[in-house]
């Protein structure tokens, strides 16, 4: 099994359904990975860019970004406004070398408390199957 340092996952959270699902996993007892932390927001609408950047700034391998299903979403542009943003955040990770792969974005409803949990496992495994974020730090051989 990998190190956790090397495989642990952020899930931003919307405050509202996805929380939902999130906190009725423990209930109903289906658990997920313990590589995965939980980051809960108003809105996942509120994501941007550097939030999603600085979570792998911070050690992430990747991060998964928990919306609303659209039709629930609870200020009304929430969840489109956060596809666009996560679209923009894949670009950029192409161009930063950290690449794609390796943000999610998953749109869910309180009811989908195993849907939740086997997004989770999934995206963790395929973090896991990727290995660290290949990312020099420093890719000039003249700065180092």
């Amino acid at each position: 099994m990998p190190d956790i340092k090397s495989s642990r996952i952020v899930v931003f959270t919307c405050n509202w359904y996805p929380a939902i699902a999130a906190d009725n996993a423990g209930v109903v007892g289906r658990s997920y990975t313990d590589d995965c932390r939980i980051v809960t927001l108003t809105c996942a609408g509120h994501v941007t860019p550097a939030t999603i950047l600085d979570a792998f700034g911070s050690g992430a391998q990747g991060v998964m970004v928990a919306a609303c299903k659209p039709e629930l979403c609870h200020y009304m542009n929430g969840s489109s406004k956060c596809e666009g943003v996560v679209k923009e955040t894949k670009e950029l990770a192409r161009l930063l070398g950290i690449g794609d792969e390796r943000i999610s974005l998953e749109a869910f409803d309180s009811e989908d408390v195993e849907r939740f949990a086997a997004c989770v496992d999934e995206f963790h495994s395929r973090i896991v199957s990727l290995g660290g974020v290949p990312v020099d730090r420093c890719p000039n051989p003249e700065l180092k």
